[in-house]
């Protein structure tokens, strides 16, 4: 944060001195987004928002005094899906659906006047991606697999022309995921177990032929994650829990312990309790005690490093075991409260 404020400050200076360069006031916009970013990881979503209003209003007076400029506009796009994302996180889904709609408006025009920018036609996927994400987390998964579908789409497209971009891999692998794991609270299992296992190959290339990027590692344990979930819910309790293991294997691999990588080894640690209570094999039933006492200790790990997303914990079906627990409800209890109820 503070490396963040010093180079606002120096592009503030910038910009001030030289109001007519673009280029300053562009670059102190994504000083302040950059700003919002860190507040919103940190659990302060005032702070974030005041941040991202700033980037805003830099951005669309860049937009509108630029119109033939198109990184002008992306940006503009950039910061409405910034906020869309803030307002998700703090349970304000109808107004994060609208910024994520403006984001789409503006990437939509984008690809359709430059449809050689790849860039443009992978940020459009992104779009609706996002929406994708909160339509199903509102109680729209018709809708939520629809955007997947599209974001699906155009992420084959770009993956096809060129496959020798791993960015392209990823987002194509993160379709897939996403997709299966609404077809999987629709029941629709066989498609879902479908979805993960090819996101699961691309992840594997990407790991094999990206070893040190640790992003790959964590999405690939994710939909590992994933899969036995579904395997669970076919009755192959076995096979899930082999990819449970797995994937707590390829977590505790990270070289890093964020308040997403946590939770989602919280995550993984309550479905093995719940899979250790129901006598699964390779598990005893021994196991169901201390696997729900270390997710939680996860689960508090995460909330003090900065992971704040309390309807993905309310919702979250790898949490069913947990739910029963005092500690658990205490600690759903306190993520009601802002992280700092008394800053300014």
């Amino acid at each position: 944060m503070e490396s963040y404020r010093r180079a606002l400050e120096i592009r503030r200076k910038l910009g001030k001195d030289n109001p007519a360069v673009t280029i300053f006031q562009d670059r102190l916009a994504f000083s302040h987004g950059n700003i919002g970013f860190l507040h919103s990881r940190n659990g302060r979503p005032d702070e974030a928002m005041e941040s991202y209003r700033r980037a805003f209003e830099i951005r669309q007076k860049l937009a509108e005094g630029h119109p033939s400029v198109p990184e002008f506009r992306s940006g503009l796009a950039d910061i409405h899906n910034e906020v869309g994302t803030q307002l998700s996180q703090t349970g304000q889904p109808t107004e994060a659906l609208k910024s994520y709609r403006r984001a789409l408006e503006i990437r939509q025009k984008l690809a359709e006047d430059n449809p050689t920018v790849t860039e443009f036609r992978s940020r459009l996927a992104i779009g609706h991606n996002n929406i994708g994400i909160l339509l199903n987390r509102i109680g729209q998964p018709a809708e939520a697999l629809e955007s997947h579908r599209r974001a699906l789409e155009i992420r084959q497209k770009l993956f096809d022309d060129d496959p020798a971009i791993p960015e392209y891999s990823h987002y194509l692998a993160n379709s897939h995921a996403n997709s299966s794991e609404i077809l999987h609270g629709l029941g629709r299992l066989d498609e879902a177990r479908d979805g993960y296992v090819r996101a699961i190959a691309i992840r594997d290339r990407l790991v094999k032929a990206n070893p040190t990027v640790a992003l790959y590692r964590f999405h690939l344990a994710a939909n590992v994650r994933g899969l036995g979930l579904v395997k669970a819910a076919t009755g192959d309790l076995a096979g899930a829990v082999t990819d449970a293991r797995h994937a707590l294997a390829l977590y505790e691999g990270l070289p890093s312990r964020s308040g997403w990588e946590l939770y989602d080894m919280a995550c993984v640690r309550s479905t093995l309790s719940d899979l250790a209570s129901q006598g699964a094999p390779g598990t005893s039933a021994g196991e169901a005690g201390p696997e729900a006492a270390g997710a939680m200790d996860l689960l508090r790990r995460a909330v003090a490093e900065g992971y704040r997303d309390a309807d993905a914990m309310r919702t979250d079906s790898a949490l069913d075991s947990l739910r029963s627990r005092l500690d658990f409800q205490l600690l759903m209890m306190d993520l009601a409260f802002p992280a700092d109820p008394f800053a300014r």
